[in-house]
């Protein structure tokens, strides 16, 4: 049985995707993540990405999904600490 997930504004800043189990090459774009990052863009949720490839921005733009999150963080981006926007 598939519950509802809710994601309340006045608790959630922001909410994290990890874009290896959502988006690959041998894995389609899940449509159930598009339109949740959709729908947290429509009520002001800030959403992140992020992705052990080191092309994480580009992995969003080939998938035309790129203006849907606020940051993407890539895997060396992550061990330095730092993000790509």
């Amino acid at each position: 049985m598939k519950l509802p997930i809710t994601i309340d504004p006045r608790r959630h800043d922001a909410v994290l995707f990890d874009l290896d189990g959502a988006l690959t090459r041998e894995v389609p774009l899940f449509g159930a993540t598009v339109d949740l990052a959709r729908k947290l863009q429509s009520i002001g949720v800030a959403a992140a990405a992020y992705s052990s490839s080191p092309r994480c921005q580009q992995a969003l733009n080939d998938a035309g999904i790129d203006g849907l999150f606020d940051v993407c963080v890539a895997g060396a981006d992550g061990e330095r600490g730092t993000a790509e926007n």
